[in-house]
């Protein structure tokens, strides 16, 4: 999946689409997810040029943090999910939380869960 979004100026590392089969990890639309693979916990896109705004519907096993990087690969913002937030669990929490990003220069984004499951499903960047 790294090039395949190459046409829309985005580049994927760490990630794989596909349909769910465990039914805590359920899609916020149509049926498709982006999964942290083959390393389970994490997810970067990186930018062929700049943008401005960057949200995903976000669905973990734990915390989820995304952070935005510069060109010099700095960290320039970051928001994260309060936890856990599978479906039918007992966390209280929704799955597919909204985490968005909205901040001039942005190069690359990563989500991060510290060694747990996620998937995003929405992915969407503006310029």
């Amino acid at each position: 999946m790294n090039h395949q979004f190459q046409q829309w100026e985005v580049m994927f590392d760490n990630a794989i689409a596909l349909r769910p089969s465990n039914p805590a990890y359920p899609a916020y639309s149509g049926v498709m997810v982006i999964m942290g693979a083959p390393q389970d916990g994490w997810i970067a896109a990186t930018f062929l040029r700049p943008v401005q705004f960057v949200s995903s519907f976000v669905t973990s096993s734990r915390r989820t943090i995304l952070t935005a990087f510069d060109k010099h690969h700095k960290p320039i913002a970051q928001v994260e999910t309060p936890g856990a937030n599978l479906a039918h669990a007992d966390a209280g929490r929704s799955p597919n939380v909204q985490l968005s990003i909205a901040i001039p220069n942005i190069h690359r984004v990563m989500f991060h869960t510290f060694n747990g499951h996620l998937t995003l499903d929405d992915f969407c960047f503006g310029f």
